[in-house]
């Protein structure tokens, strides 16, 4: 499976970032707070076991999984002893470039939804090539951005030629692919109805099969999540957040978060800080 594609020829810059990360065995079990960082980040697991909580989903750790976490996503991880694998990273600028490289494929549709691919041994193995030449690579930074393009591009053929139940994974994708780029905004459900190209009740409908929840209950839960750890890990200031969500104001922000949690703002940073 490993592609032999040779267009990537990428330079090194400071502002060009991709770095691997090796988890040698044994070691003990190793718990990630909840967290997220400006960077995308690929999650291969050799062996081991654990959980993964990526947004408001939690995944158990398998040998041969690797796990796809989008930039700006909370994440938290807990490994158990004798976890082993790698931990690639790559920036924005990064993904930018390989996609000008190769405009036919869709690399920030694939990168901004998380993903867990369970692979079977075999497949692995297909995979192994490209952490060994990492491995080797690490110091050569064009050689070593170069394998991590093609790592990303065989990820990406491997999932969309996968025999998976396209129809509902697809709208499930699409669905937290929009979420995750617009929610921000707080757009209504007709936005979402009209980008799928379905009617508001269909929309609602599967909503509920897929998700036992609604879109805006979703966009809501994910507005919530970042907002919450905004407040009890970093010091942006509430006028920032009322800015970054499309809040009118601070009272009309403080109204939305109070029914949402039953609490201000305030009040929750003092919950968490006492």
């Amino acid at each position: 499976m490993e592609n032999t594609n040779t267009h990537f020829t990428i330079a090194a810059k400071d502002d060009l970032i991709a770095d691997i990360d090796i988890w040698d065995a044994p070691v003990p079990g190793v718990y990630e707070p909840a967290h997220s960082h400006a960077y995308y980040e690929i999650l291969v697991f050799n062996t081991g076991g654990g959980t993964h909580r990526i947004g408001n989903n939690i995944y158990d750790v398998a040998d041969f999984d690797i796990h796809f976490v989008p930039a700006n996503t909370i994440h938290e991880l807990k490994r158990v002893a004798n976890t082993d694998g790698y931990e690639i990273i790559f920036s924005e600028m990064f993904l930018n470039k390989i996609q000008t490289f190769d405009p036919k494929t869709n690399y920030f549709q694939f990168a901004n939804y998380e993903q867990v691919i369970h692979l079977n041994a075999a497949d692995f193995e297909l995979f192994r090539g490209y952490f060994k030449k990492l491995t080797a690579y690490k110091t050569q930074s064009s050689l070593f951005n170069s394998v991590v393009a093609l790592f990303i591009l065989q990820l990406i053929q491997y999932t969309t030629t996968s025999k998976l139940p396209v129809n509902k994974i697809d709208l499930e994708r699409n669905i937290r692919l929009l979420i995750n780029e617009y929610y921000k905004s707080k757009p209504p459900l007709e936005f979402y109805a009209d980008k799928l190209n379905m009617s508001v009740n269909t929309l609602q409908r599967k909503s509920k099969l897929l998700f036992g929840k609604s879109i805006i209950e979703i966009q809501n839960e994910k507005i919530l999540q970042s907002i919450k750890y905004l407040l009890a890990n970093t010091g942006t200031p509430i006028k920032e957040i009322v800015f970054d969500y499309n809040f009118y104001d601070e009272s009309h922000f403080n109204r939305y978060f109070k029914k949402q949690t039953g609490v201000t703002p305030s009040q929750f940073k003092s919950t968490i800080l006492s």
